[in-house]
């Protein structure tokens, strides 16, 4: 009889889909309202409603489910932004030329791609099609959740303060800027904001008694961030590469070389680091 019973629910259907309109909004603007009216964030699914085959799969086996529906409804407005290729399609999208500014505004080239943001727009995670169905997914979220939202408010915080602050204040930003930088996600906004803060530091410990200073440079020139004064002052601290700056700034510098002149002579420079001895990184 267990056995029966187990096999049973086994083969029971599962709960039917969700209309999209009853929880997904389709207007961007709206959905921005209503996060900054209770306090929740964006989550923005970047579909092909007429012709992307994964987007359909992830919409069916997660995004219309009602377990997922219930599991994301305190966090998150749901933001549907369709970006079809027919014209029938296009038709029933209520602004396409706001969609495709959004796709041009967070970098979306590949679908379907989810971006979480605050209720400003500003971005702190993104994903898109992992299997499991809709319990996986929301964990999946959550942990996007937790390693991206809280550092990038506690970077806005941080900067807010180094801003506003007088010379205790910022020299206090700083150092704990030093901690807050690595666990920053790589694209996340707060690693600009906190870019001038860790520059701070060439002011605290120009001369590098604590140690800080190098910290801070370090930090800046993996993130490529880096503004040309902290670059040129890594250079000056070690021309020969003993503590690992020069080549860091070469890889700051070369990260960003677009022009033939500009890649020839980063290509120098790294021959040039060979000679000095082993690279560090």
């Amino acid at each position: 009889m267990l056995l029966s019973a187990a096999l049973g629910a086994l083969l029971l259907p599962s709960p039917p889909p969700v209309a999209e309109g009853e929880r997904w909004v389709r207007e961007y603007a709206r959905a921005a309202e209503l996060a900054a009216e209770d306090g929740r964030d964006l989550l923005l699914d970047f579909t092909g409603s007429d012709w992307c085959s994964w987007c359909k799969k992830l919409k069916r086996e997660v995004f219309q489910q009602p377990a997922f529906l219930a599991g994301v409804s305190e966090d998150f407005v749901l933001v549907t932004v369709d970006l079809p290729r027919g014209p029938d399609a296009i038709a029933r999208v209520p602004d396409i030329a706001a969609n495709r500014e959004l796709a041009r505004r967070y970098g979306v080239r590949s679908f379907p791609t989810i971006v979480l943001t605050t209720a400003d727009g500003t971005e702190y995670g993104r994903t898109g099609y992992p299997e499991g169905g809709a319990g996986p997914y929301l964990e999946h979220l959550a942990e996007l959740r937790r390693t991206g939202r809280a550092p990038l408010l506690a970077a806005r915080a941080l900067r807010e303060a180094f801003d506003g602050g007088d010379a205790e204040a910022r020299r206090k930003a700083a150092l704990e800027a030093l901690d807050l930088f690595p666990t920053l996600p790589e694209r996340s906004v707060g690693v600009e904001l906190l870019v001038p803060v860790l520059a701070h530091h060439r002011e605290l410990d120009p001369e590098d008694e604590r140690g800080d200073l190098t910290r801070s440079l370090r930090l800046l020139l993996l993130s490529t961030k880096a503004d040309e004064a902290s670059i040129a002052l890594a250079r000056e601290r070690d021309p020969a590469n003993e503590a690992g700056l020069l080549e860091l700034a070469v890889y700051a510098q070369a990260f960003w070389a677009a022009q033939p002149e500009e890649q020839r002579a980063a290509v120098q420079e790294i021959l040039v680091l060979h000679r000095l001895g082993p690279i560090r990184e």
